[in-house]
């Protein structure tokens, strides 16, 4: 008797099961199905075409890193007038190309894909499926872009550190290329609109970090305590509640159709891929709650809120 997960599926995403199940047997594989298959079946999904136009679009975002940093420059120096020489213009330089970027990237998934997105937070169990649609053009266009802009990071932060062991990059190259395995981790195994998800809201809380920091160089007084109120903002929002719980739960609630669907490969087998998947989403909501809490310490510094660390040396 089949079961509810099998009788949902298609003619075309049984076949591909019934193959998945045959290079299983055969000792074909053991936890990964060979490209372009994954672990759940999207019509038309093949992870390797996205190297070609990926790996074009890091030099395009190599060029935009120079030009970008050059013009941020420019414009922090005429703007900031007295004091600019206290300004560290480098790191100045890099905040302004991030800023344009994660800005860029958070219009481009409300524009290209929030529509579908909206569809997603409305049944969370889509992202989940065995069974999904093929990828919209727009979402296709998306990770592309995604994949290049965190591994041309990755590249320039790895060069920096090799030309100054003592570079403060190391934790940023640790963070981009957390994300950047996460992000082919997403696409090889087929779960591409999780991964864009998780992109978005990442992204989306960048934003008004990167401005809290031009705001903060430049002597923005006001501007400054306006973007650290919308830092604590989109952190609650979207890390901190949208993440848990449109991303977490449906990882841990609506994959349950997994155990019939790859019911050939075992139960310890689904249960080493489970872990895999879910508990690097459990560190980062861990991780979430850390650093917003430094940030929100950070914040009552800022603002007058909490005394800095300076008075309290001084007072000791």
């Amino acid at each position: 008797r089949r079961s509810r997960a099998m009788e949902a599926l298609s003619p075309t995403a049984r076949a591909r099961r019934e193959s998945l199940f045959a290079s299983h047997a055969a000792g074909g594989w053991w936890l990964m199905p060979p490209a372009p298959d994954g672990h759940c079946f999207v019509e038309g999904h093949d992870p390797f075409s996205y190297a070609a136009p990926a790996v074009g679009l890091m030099l395009a975002f190599a060029v935009a890193r120079r030009m970008l940093g050059r013009a941020g420059v420019a414009v922090g120096r005429a703007v900031r007038g007295q004091g600019a020489d206290q300004v560290d213009w480098s790191r100045f330089g890099d905040v302004s190309y991030f800023t344009v970027c994660h800005l860029a990237l958070s219009a481009l998934f409300v524009g290209a894909i929030g529509g579908e997105a909206l569809g997603w937070m409305a049944d969370t169990g889509v992202l989940w499926e065995y069974e999904q649609p093929r990828l919209s053009a727009g979402l296709y266009g998306y990770y592309v872009i995604e994949l290049a802009f965190t591994g041309e990071s990755c590249v320039h932060m790895l060069l920096s550190l090799a030309a100054d062991s003592s570079s403060r990059d190391v934790p940023m190259l640790i963070h981009h290329a957390a994300t950047l395995l996460v992000m082919l981790a997403a696409l090889r195994a087929g779960f591409v609109r999780v991964g864009a998800a998780v992109l978005f809201i990442h992204d989306a809380t960048d934003l008004p970090i990167d401005a809290t920091r031009l705001c903060q160089s430049l002597g923005w007084t006001r501007s400054l305590y306006a973007s650290v109120l919308a830092t604590l903002a989109s952190w609650a929002a979207l890390r901190l509640y949208a993440f848990p719980r449109y991303v977490v739960a449906s990882a841990l609630l609506d994959t349950t159709h997994y155990l019939e669907v790859f019911d050939f490969v075992g139960l310890k087998v689904i249960s080493v891929a489970y872990t895999l998947y879910v508990l690097p989403l459990l560190f980062l909501v861990a991780l979430h709650y850390y650093w917003f809490g430094l940030i929100v310490l950070k914040a009552g510094r800022q603002l007058g809120l909490l005394p800095s660390g300076e008075k309290k040396r001084k007072a000791a």
